[in-house]
């Protein structure tokens, strides 16, 4: 009996070894995959100190609260006095203006004041010399008159350039931005060369505030917001720390409810809600808070909401 030639079919055996190999490679990957470790989460989590609490995202702020400070007039930046980190008193410069023009409009007031007193001592001596004449009819009373005006005009004269010189030396005062309050520098976006522009601004030229003791907004839920009173104790725990939670200091609890404005990221979250904001102080010697942060902060509550 003649056996027949072999001839390979693509259909017939090139398709099953094909699926063959590749069921021999998922079984081999399979196989040599290392099983997944339970993963430990980056942070410890927070755990809640009251039986009876309402919680709130806080965030640490400067007991001052922000100040996102700007400049009078428009200007170039001439000279910035402070970098972030600074700690400065109140009146302290920040930053200047370009002064050269102003100064110069200075220079040419004070000439003006000058010369208005000149003319002002002028006519008063003119007027005091024809008032010391005994004989009427060395002089007409007209002419008196006219010298007793001249005097009077030259005195209003000399006090506008007067005032003219204080305009101006205003308007070189508000050219240096100063603090207002003393405290740190927070962020600084000033630079020397910059064009300052005067309004609300996307970037503030310079934020500040008093961060001697700092404190935490927290946004409590409006739902919740009935079961918060007024001096309730409240624990607060960084976001890196949450297994160290630190007592919080009552300060007080600003009535006009907000629209949420700090997000957590949970799924469940609202962001169509409002919510009460209540403020309390860190101990001066909490580690790792800085102005910015979010924590956890759960409010001491008389029944649960």
């Amino acid at each position: 009996m003649t056996r027949k030639p072999f001839r390979f079919s693509l259909m017939a055996h090139g398709l099953p070894l094909v699926a063959a190999c590749f069921v021999l490679f998922t079984v081999k990957e399979l196989v040599s995959k290392p099983a997944n470790e339970p993963q430990s989460p980056t942070y410890a989590p927070v755990i809640a100190p009251f039986e009876a609490r309402v919680a709130g995202v806080g965030i640490v702020e400067p007991r001052s609260e922000l100040l996102e400070l700007g400049t009078h007039l428009d200007g170039i930046i001439d000279t910035v006095h402070v970098t972030v980190g600074d700690q400065v008193k109140k009146g302290a410069a920040l930053f200047t203006l370009d002064e050269r023009e102003t100064r110069a409009r200075l220079a040419s007031a004070k000439a003006a004041e000058q010369e208005a007193k000149v003319a002002l001592a002028d006519a008063k001596s003119q007027l005091a010399f024809y008032e010391k004449i005994a004989d009427p009819a060395a002089i007409s009373r007209e002419e008196l008159t006219r010298r007793r005006f001249a005097a009077k005009r030259a005195e209003a004269v000399a006090k506008e350039a007067k005032a003219r010189v204080k305009e101006v030396e205003t308007e070189l005062a508000r050219r240096t931005v100063r603090a207002p309050i003393s405290g740190e520098v927070l962020r600084l976006n000033a630079r020397p060369g910059e064009y300052a522009k005067t309004g609300v601004l996307a970037q503030p030229l310079v934020v500040m505030g008093d961060t001697s003791i700092l404190h935490v907004r927290v946004e409590v839920d409006e739902a919740d917001a009935q079961a918060v009173k007024a001096g309730m104790p409240a624990k607060g725990a960084l976001r890196s720390a949450g297994d160290k939670p630190v007592d919080l200091s009552f300060v007080r609890v600003e009535p006009l409810l907000q629209p949420k404005g700090n997000l957590t990221g949970d799924a469940n979250e609202r962001v169509d809600t409002r919510v009460l904001e209540v403020i309390y102080a860190l101990k001066e010697n909490t580690v790792g808070a800085y102005p910015g942060q979010q924590m956890d902060v759960f409010i001491k509550a008389e029944d649960a909401p």
